[in-house]
């Protein structure tokens, strides 16, 4: 009996069978090969196998991978280079080797999937080549050129052929077909993220709602990518702005499996607080509840948050150990038009930023009649207290806590600097990162008075 790897797993083998990757590229003898797949973001490696003298090697997939999916992608490198990746199906037994001694070039056998992804990319592959060079020659000739004519209908067919290939695309509900549409998709948002048009963000978003299968982009390698590539949608420039989460909650509606759909979902609520997206944040969140497909504990923390959503009674203040509260009854307690909590952390570079933005709004929230309270998540007293004397206002508040203080578990504050406006009846209305989004949203509240 041959040792053929260790570590993660223990590989020991005689004969290749199902469910197995085989491999003999002679250029990685005596080289270890990294394996893993992809599970939406993340990468889980499932192994690594030692070549032999001649650099075959036989790989047995763990159960951990093969009974998840019946279908998914494995990569594969040699000595972290040389990167490739091939789609397996259950109960197949794959044959991977190099072609003419090639590092980059490899042949895989015993595989219908691979094969018709090959297929796939060898006709993409020549309309591509086909496109370039019929719009490098539409270059050279005028309206008036006796070749003119033959080579715009020869656009016109190349441009059949093309809505052709994608039809059969979509026609088929392979996992093949699916995959390979969602390379095509990837490829395009690519190209159109770094154009800032009005036709490039809607072609993305497009591509976002009806051209992603999320149950094969989860086993894909693909994800990250293609869900990066697609933000540019919906940033502030965009007429799509403000959009991200119905179409995420779109996207969710189609997805059928557990696994990708809580991944887009998590995914989807990270990027709106890392991008500062909170209304698009708290329709998924709303939506999750309603969805009936969260439960256990995460349904419970997703309930706990909804109590701070935009529309609710904002939770009471609470200072000091004898628990004295605020806002228990806000007409007589809080004396004017709004409340704006400022929740931050002193030694914070972002909120020493909107530090120096408030002070210099002052006159502003006077002006609107605004009530400016600050909780702040510092452990050091000491090191609150000078930092503090910045503070260009009087009510500032820190019990020594960080984010343990009630307060901050009561508005769910997971990082500052966090804004939260509260009308004269002590409901939310709107939420943010930055004042001067606060001061904006002020604004327009005061235009629907």
């Amino acid at each position: 009996m041959k040792i053929l790897g260790f570590l993660p797993f223990l590989i020991t083998t005689l004969i290749c069978k199902g469910d197995t990757l085989e491999f003999n590229v002679s250029v990685w003898r005596d080289q270890e090969i990294k394996l893993w797949v992809y599970y939406g973001a993340v990468t889980d490696t499932i192994g690594v196998i030692k070549l032999d003298s001649l650099g075959y090697g036989c790989f047995e997939l763990p159960s951990r991978a093969k009974s998840r999916f019946s279908q998914y992608v494995v990569g594969y490198n040699c000595n972290n280079s040389h990167q490739s990746s091939i789609i397996v199906t259950a109960g197949e037994s794959i044959f991977i080797e190099s072609i003419n001694g090639y590092k980059r070039d490899f042949e895989v056998e015993n595989s219908s999937s691979n094969k018709t992804i090959k297929n796939f990319n060898d006709q993409w592959s020549i309309l591509k080549q086909k496109r370039r060079y019929l719009n490098s020659l539409r270059g050279f000739y005028q309206q008036d050129n006796h070749f003119y004519t033959p080579l715009i209908n020869e656009i016109r067919n190349l441009e059949n052929d093309n809505a052709k290939f994608y039809a059969e695309l979509i026609e088929s509900n392979s996992y093949e077909s699916k995959f390979f549409r969602l390379v095509l998709a990837s490829e395009q948002i690519k190209d159109y993220r770094l154009n800032k048009t009005s036709s490039s963000t809607n072609t993305i978003r497009n591509h976002f709602i009806s051209s992603v299968d999320f149950d094969v982009l989860y086993t894909s390698g693909l994800w990250f990518s293609l869900i990066n590539n697609c933000l540019p949608a919906y940033y502030a420039y965009s007429s799509f702005h403000e959009k991200f989460g119905e179409d995420i909650i779109a996207n969710l509606f189609t997805i059928e499996d557990k696994e990708p759909f809580e991944a887009l979902a998590k995914d989807a609520l990270y990027i709106c607080s890392k991008a500062g997206w909170l209304k698009d944040k708290e329709r998924i969140e709303d939506f999750l509840i309603l969805s009936g497909r969260v439960s256990g504990e995460w349904r419970n923390e997703l309930t706990k948050i909804q109590k701070v959503h935009i529309g609710k009674k904002a939770p009471d203040l609470l200072f000091g150990k004898s628990g004295i509260k605020t806002f228990n009854h806000p007409l007589d307690s809080i004396h004017c038009s709004y409340v704006l909590l400022f929740f931050n952390e002193t030694s914070c570079n972002h909120c020493q930023n909107e530090i120096d933005n408030i002070n210099s709004s002052l006159d502003s929230l006077k002006k609107n009649d605004i009530r400016l309270i600050s909780l702040s998540a510092d452990t050091d007293i000491q090191s609150y207290h000078q930092g503090s004397k910045e503070f260009m206002w009087n009510e500032h508040y820190c019990s020594g806590l960080g984010y343990e203080d009630e307060n901050f578990l009561n508005y769910f504050i997971t990082g500052t600097p966090t804004y939260y406006l509260l009308d004269s009846n002590g409901i939310i209305v709107a939420k943010s990162y930055t004042i001067n989004s606060i001061l904006t949203q002020i604004e327009k509240l005061s235009n629907l008075k």
